[in-house]
């Protein structure tokens, strides 16, 4: 009944696989494991051929992105309902696969149900930390705050949803980078009024970034960010619902007074965030000025 769906890059699923299956069986349904590679490090893939024992582990010749994988799923996937996770995942809790199966509508009707992420209350090291920060302070969202605004609250790492939906609405693989491909999802199941449920079932973001890593992310998620004003044909209402995009297109006069100020400001900022200054009001000058110079 329920296909757990793991897309895999550069790490080591070993310790999720043996969770996940050990929970499986203790599920009053059917449950299937899932993990396709997207053309990982050799060294990790040969690691992850062990995972063959909980379920299959299919590997790909080349990487194709967040967003194509996750429908390819549908290719090698037999279940109802499709429950998504990254490879980093850290599974918390012991009832976390019986509380997905919980939340499923009696009637088994379509439905897309995020569960959470949560990070790590101990500070990492600074190198470290403003991948931390950011999570703690914008990621790490319970299901009652959530629901405020359910479809711009979808995050792609912990979620489950019903076979039809996503053969209806799949994420949309004109996005081959990093970022935005679960706004983007997110916006178009609001655009189709479909709502999404969020529940109290979070996974442990597994791994943390340096800050370098991180900032490179972020410049990857501007990227896609433009790509998916594109997409959408600058939609007012997709314009709406990220805070970068109104805070843009409303304060279109302070942005000609701005631009060449924080030119001038860009590298200190940015040498501050990767020196581990955590400042959440610093990253989203950063942002703003890396959309600015994307727009041009």
């Amino acid at each position: 009944m329920i296909s757990v769906c793991v897309p895999v890059y550069n790490a080591d699923v070993r310790n999720l696989a043996l969770i996940l299956d050990k929970q499986a069986g203790q599920l009053a349904v059917p449950v299937e494991l899932v993990f396709i590679d997207d053309a990982s490090d050799e060294d990790f893939r040969k690691t992850n051929r062990e995972v063959h024992k909980f379920g299959r582990f299919i590997e790909l010749d080349a990487n194709i992105g967040r967003a194509r994988i996750r429908n390819l799923f549908l290719k090698y996937t037999v279940y109802n309902y499709l429950l998504f996770l990254d490879c980093d995942a850290q599974i918390i809790s012991n009832e976390f696969l019986d509380n997905y199966f919980s939340a499923i509508p009696s009637n088994y009707a379509d439905v897309v149900i995020c569960g959470g992420k949560i990070y790590p209350e101990e500070k990492p090291e600074r190198n470290r930390r403003l991948r931390w920060r950011y999570g703690i302070l914008k990621e790490s969202t319970p299901a009652k705050e959530r629901r405020r605004f359910p479809n711009r609250s979808f995050m792609s790492n912990n979620f489950l949803i019903s076979r039809q939906l996503l053969i209806k609405f799949p994420f949309d693989e004109n996005l081959s980078g990093y970022g935005h491909e679960d706004t983007l999802f997110g916006f178009n199941l609001k655009k189709n009024n479909i709502n999404i449920v969020h529940t109290d079932n979070p996974v442990m973001n597994g791994e943390l970034e340096t800050n370098n890593e991180f900032l490179s992310k972020v410049n990857q998620s501007i990227i896609n960010l433009k790509k998916t004003l594109e997409i959408t044909g600058y939609d007012q209402n997709y314009i709406k619902d990220n805070k970068l995009l109104r805070f843009y297109y409303r304060n279109r006069k302070l942005r000609f007074l701005l631009t060449p100020v924080l030119g001038m400001i860009h590298p200190v900022i940015k040498f501050l965030l990767a020196s581990g200054f955590v400042s959440i009001w610093l990253l989203n000058i950063y942002k703003y000025r890396m959309f600015v110079k994307q727009m041009r």
